[in-house]
């Protein structure tokens, strides 16, 4: 059962103070980000971060557009009160900050040089259209760039929770594993947003941990609970889930620890011109 924005709000909110030490995958992926713009040598004057979280990428756009004006919006209250505090220091740039459910919110339209996006997108109940006011909220030739996580994250525990749990639904009925979609579902979405071909990018990231009980632990404290529910599985101690965590201590454990793959997936355009728009569709 997918679980309310509202409750993803108070569970991110109860996050807040220890999300950024967890965060190893997230900040991983908030580089790359900052690599791609460098790549593409986007220059913007007026950015908006969606779900800035406990403000790492939003540090890091600072840093490369020292002069812009930042828009960072998140819907936990506690998470951007979090940025705030780490971002005092950040000279240059002139950020506001906002509290609100980016799928809800109105955009201005052509306001924005680049929209960023780290780790958020796959949160979204309407993601064609929230995507779209995103694309349409873009100057001409502003770019666009989200990552977020693809289904082949935590194949290990998808496989044994086929194997062990599945059928287990008074145990596990809240468990939401298809807010990961495929890098094609992506594409198809993406495609009808207004970016003029949108491009992507996909690898495959090992992380470590202790041990199966440590990984769950990690990972309900990155946001799991919006996948899982509120059921802390690592202090279950119903059969199906000791069975579970014994096995993947047993078949994916690595130089004394165990590991989890993560699949990391990039989108990136530029929203068309109106030139383009009207090739497109047969105008001139």
């Amino acid at each position: 059962m997918k679980q309310s924005k509202e409750q993803m709000a108070r569970a991110f909110n109860q996050l807040a103070d220890i999300f950024d030490r967890q965060a190893v995958i997230q900040k991983r992926m908030a580089h790359r980000i900052i690599q791609t713009l460098d790549e593409q040598k986007v220059d913007a004057k007026e950015i908006v971060e969606v779900g800035c979280g406990t403000g790492y990428l939003t540090q890091l756009l600072c840093d490369r557009f020292p002069h812009a004006r930042l828009t960072v919006v998140d819907f936990s209250e506690n998470m951007v009160r979090w940025a705030r505090r780490g971002l005092e220091g950040c000279h240059g740039s002139s950020i506001r900050f906002v509290v609100a459910d980016a799928e809800t919110m109105e955009w201005e339209e052509g306001r924005y040089d680049l929209v960023a996006s780290n780790a958020t997108i796959h949160w979204f109940n309407q993601p064609s259209q929230t995507l779209s006011r995103l694309v349409r909220a873009l100057t001409d030739g502003g770019f666009f760039v989200a990552s977020t996580f693809g289904p082949d994250t935590w194949q290990e525990l998808q496989e044994l929770y086929a194997e062990e749990i599945s059928g287990e639904d008074d145990l596990f009925s809240e468990w939401d594993p298809d807010c990961m979609r495929s890098v094609s579902e992506w594409e198809e979405i993406l495609l009808h947003t207004g970016l003029y071909r949108p491009q992507s990018m996909v690898c495959w990231h090992r992380k470590t941990y202790r041990d199966c009980h440590h990984f769950l632990k990690t990972i309900q404290h990155l946001g799991g609970s919006c996948v899982f529910g509120q059921k802390r599985f690592w202090e279950m101690e119903e059969p199906p889930v000791i069975r579970m965590m014994e096995r993947y201590d047993r078949a994916y454990r690595q130089d004394g620890d165990v590991y989890a793959t993560y699949q990391l997936v990039q989108f990136f355009g530029r929203k068309m011109d109106g030139l383009k728009r009207k090739t497109r569709t047969g105008e001139v």
